[in-house]
């Protein structure tokens, strides 16, 4: 950070991100809480300095809303779950329809809801998810090297809502998307 000029918020805030991606990738290698909470500390400076609905506010709500969701998975706290949530509607706003950062957004959305489903059960969270990772999967071409994890979340988030819902058409669909990922 200090090549980073403090009086400038945006190279700063896109320091401080990268801290946040860094600390971040080392939490996925030692699952040690103490990097993803440095990552998410990070995303959360970085965000502070960015100027409302900016592209750099966009990448700074999507970088902390899946920090938070490994922190979720780690820690399952339901403020991070709401916080995580709350970034990712954010996020969603800032790339109306046809915006090329919308599939992004709709599966990071969708998989906040899926987390928030596995943690308190409401169905709606459920419906919700598989609606956004539906559209998320449909907007990405087939080429973005993130297509095969939202294919992946949506075959998921679809096994879930057959177990809840007994629609075994949920399964035929899970297969055929998980196909297609492969």
């Amino acid at each position: 950070l200090k090549h980073c000029d403090p009086n400038d918020n945006g190279l700063h805030a896109d320091c401080l991100c990268g801290l946040g991606d860094v600390f971040h990738k080392r939490f996925q290698g030692s699952a040690h809480s103490n990097e993803i909470n440095t990552s998410v500390s990070y995303y959360r400076d970085a965000l502070a300095l960015c100027d409302p609905y900016s592209h750099r506010q966009y990448v700074m709500l999507v970088g902390l809303s899946v920090a938070l969701l490994s922190r979720v998975d780690q820690s399952g706290s339901e403020d991070d779950i709401e916080e995580m949530i709350n970034y990712n509607c954010c996020a969603l706003e800032l790339s109306p329809p046809a915006h090329p950062d919308r599939a992004i957004a709709l599966g990071n959305s969708g998989n906040g809801l899926l987390a928030r489903f596995q943690q308190f059960g409401k169905m709606e969270d459920l419906e919700t998810a598989v609606e956004y990772l539906y559209q998320s999967i449909n907007d990405l071409p087939a080429s973005h090297r993130l297509r095969m994890v939202m294919l992946n979340s949506f075959a998921y988030a679809k096994m879930i809502h057959l177990d809840r819902t007994g629609k075994w058409e949920d399964l035929n669909e899970a297969i055929m998307r998980l196909r297609e990922a492969v």
